[in-house]
């Protein structure tokens, strides 16, 4: 029994090691693009962030509606540098870009692209960049402003098929948290921020596959747990640490409301293979940087995530309390009031065709996962904290956990 843990347990470090050469290899194939196209385009979209800003809202007071151009005109930059460290291998591994001093990335991009101003070159190793697999290819053919239209698109198509698969497995009451659920993201924000896209996009691909594949699934736990596994591998490559938990979290939730099966080891193998994806990408990418570039990659990232983890902002202290009031600031409490409304007459309907009945254990599960995000802000305080206008979105899974809770509640639906 124990040799065959071990065995499983290699095959997911292997599957890992796989991921990251995978990844790398992408990476070096979308670097070898040439950059004529990307600048053009690049510069097409130089007007939107003239226009909008670094940080628009697109309702003016609510910060759920807040964009991230920041951070998408750094994507840019990364993808459109030319880089005068060597081979595309090194490239591949730096993912540097050019800044202007004392400017951040939007009004580098500004500069760089309209003025001609003098820049310096920045790295950025530390992440994967995965993202840019997808987009120099789209900036090849478009620009920023059609790439967001596409994004669009991408997510309401990723959206209708959640709610046709649930419908057609006959779980159309799921659509009522799921509905909810997209509702406290603010899904206009994610359309038109490509920093907010990648986990969103991930998060309702793996749901599709979970329930397009739900009976091949259901025959072997091992097919769910190697599924988590992906997709934290996933996770680490593409995303620049936004709200990573809902691509273990909202899936999870929906595979344990549909399988009765070893619901208990389900929920931990599945946890744990996601934390060794998602983890073992991160350490990867700083060997493979470190290896590649020759710079203590390693060194630095730790230091990184040692500040991260701390509750000071330029040295200034805060409480745990003080995170979650911001958190809660940038929340939009229309929709707790939705929720809480759907839940009230949802209830009260089970109550009255006696349909109410409580599954214990699958409220236990589901509770653990509706607290992940409060273990997450106590960990990564730092960045939750002076991120709280964004990272307030992992709280939307303590949403869906609790409103599928109250699905539950029916005694059809456990």
């Amino acid at each position: 029994m124990k040799s065959r843990r071990f065995l499983f347990l290699g095959k997911l470090i292997l599957y890992v090691l796989l991921s990251a050469a995978i990844g790398y290899t992408l990476l070096v194939m979308v670097y070898a693009i040439p950059l004529k196209p990307i600048n053009e385009h690049v510069r097409d979209s130089v007007k939107i962030f003239e226009r909008e800003g670094t940080y628009p809202q697109l309702v003016n007071g609510h910060k759920d509606s807040q964009l991230d151009n920041w951070t998408d005109a750094l994507m840019l930059l990364i993808a459109a540098h030319e880089g005068s460290q060597g081979s595309i291998f090194k490239q591949a591994a730096q993912n540097a870009y050019s800044e202007v001093a004392d400017k951040n990335p939007t009004e580098s991009l500004i500069s760089i692209y309209l003025n001609n101003s003098e820049k310096k070159e920045i790295m950025y190793e530390r992440y994967w960049h995965g993202y840019l697999v997808f987009l120099k290819p789209l900036l090849v053919f478009f620009d920023y402003g059609e790439i967001r239209f596409l994004n669009m698109a991408f997510q309401l198509a990723l959206m209708f098929s959640v709610m046709y698969l649930l419908t057609k497995r006959h779980r159309a009451l799921y659509g009522i948290p799921f509905c909810v659920y997209i509702l406290s993201l603010n899904p206009a924000a994610l359309a038109m921020s490509m920093q907010f896209s990648s986990i969103f996009a991930l998060t309702m691909l793996s749901s599709v596959v979970l329930l397009f594949r739900e009976k091949q699934y259901k025959e072997n736990n091992a097919f769910v747990i190697r599924h988590f596994l992906i997709v934290g591998c996933l996770t680490g490559y593409f995303d620049l640490l936004t709200y990573p938990l809902h691509t273990l979290a909202v899936p999870l939730v929906l595979w344990l409301s549909i399988s009765h099966k070893e619901r208990y080891k389900t929920a931990i193998g599945s946890a744990f293979a996601w934390i060794v994806g998602y983890g073992g990408m991160w350490s990867l990418k700083w060997i493979v940087s470190s290896l590649i570039t020759g710079e203590n990659v390693i060194v630095n990232a730790l230091k990184q995530a040692v500040f991260r983890t701390r509750y000071v902002i330029s040295d200034t202290e805060f409480s745990f309390k003080d995170m979650f009031v911001s958190l809660f600031d940038a929340f939009n409490e229309q929709v707790i009031f939705i929720s809480l409304m759907v839940s009230l007459i949802y209830i009260m309907v089970c109550i009255w065709k006696h349909k109410l009945q409580m599954n214990y254990h699958l409220w236990i599960l589901l509770s653990g996962i509706a607290l992940m995000p409060f273990a997450w802000y106590a960990v990564l305080s730092n960045h939750s904290y002076m991120h709280a206008w964004f990272a307030f979105r992992e709280m939307c899974i303590t949403i869906f956990s609790l409103q599928m809770m109250v699905i539950s509640l029916n005694k059809h639906y456990q």
